[in-house]
């Protein structure tokens, strides 16, 4: 099994607290344990940020709840044999 080193949000200084600071304040966010691979490269996670907030966020513009967008998330990751 690969092993990726992550900061966690209480370790980090820098340029990679500053992202994760960035994070800690968008709507309804917490730190995602796939954004702690990027932390080894802070510019890597803020264009990873950036990139996902171009494409409206974890679900994209949609007029789904919450519940039912995971739902639809979880059944196409399924699908696509997806472990993530």
């Amino acid at each position: 099994m690969a092993y990726i080193k992550i900061i966690n949000p209480d370790e980090a200084h820098g340029d990679l607290k500053q992202v994760y600071d960035e994070l800690e304040m968008q709507p309804g966010s917490e730190l995602a344990e796939i954004n702690g691979v990027f932390s080894l490269e802070p510019t890597l996670l803020k264009a990873r940020m950036l990139t996902s907030s171009a494409v409206g966020g974890v679900y994209g513009t949609t007029d789904f709840d919450s519940r039912k967008a995971e739902l639809i998330a979880t059944v196409v990751s399924s699908i696509n044999r997806c472990r993530y």
